[in-house]
């Protein structure tokens, strides 16, 4: 889940950013305080915590073809927090 929306993020600031004079920069996922080579913009998850507004208690359930279902619980809802740094060489 969290790799999807790394993916996702770093989708959107390369079609972003390739529009704007800065052009294309390297997207990255590692810890503050790397040492870069060229124009970077960090993204590093620091915090996650679960939405209690959206949390819901209710089980799902699923139909199966052979007239059988499933219970399960919903996928947490979760916040996640990332600090942006912009580094260029």
């Amino acid at each position: 889940m969290l790799q999807d929306l790394d993916e996702t993020l770093k989708k959107l600031l390369e079609v972003g950013l390739s529009q704007t004079p800065i052009g294309a920069v390297k997207i990255s996922f590692a810890a503050p305080g790397s040492e870069v080579e060229e124009q970077t913009v960090n993204l590093f998850l620091y915090d996650i915590r679960e939405n209690l507004e959206l949390r819901s208690n209710d089980w799902l359930v699923q139909r199966q073809g052979d007239g059988t279902a499933l219970k399960y619980q919903p996928p947490a809802r979760v916040d996640c927090s990332y600090l942006i740094t912009v580094k260029m060489p």
